[in-house]
């Protein structure tokens, strides 16, 4: 996928993604988790809305004749 859009700041959402973001891609008992969490009051999102995007399938190149 690939296009562009409008970026802006969210200091409201920041802790929300943050805790998103922990969820999927860091262990809770992971020492990092827990210092991101500290200071999570400082977390800011970064909400991109997008405006063009495209998208291309390439599966029927992808397969084999059989």
């Amino acid at each position: 996928v690939r296009g562009w859009g409008r970026a802006r700041l969210d200091d409201a959402e920041g802790p929300e993604v943050l805790e998103i973001l922990l969820g999927r891609f860091v262990d809770d008992d992971d020492p990092l988790a827990g210092w991101l969490r500290d200071r999570s009051d400082t977390e800011v999102a970064i909400i991109i809305e997008p405006e063009v995007w495209v998208s291309w399938d390439y599966s029927g190149r992808m397969t084999t004749g059989t």
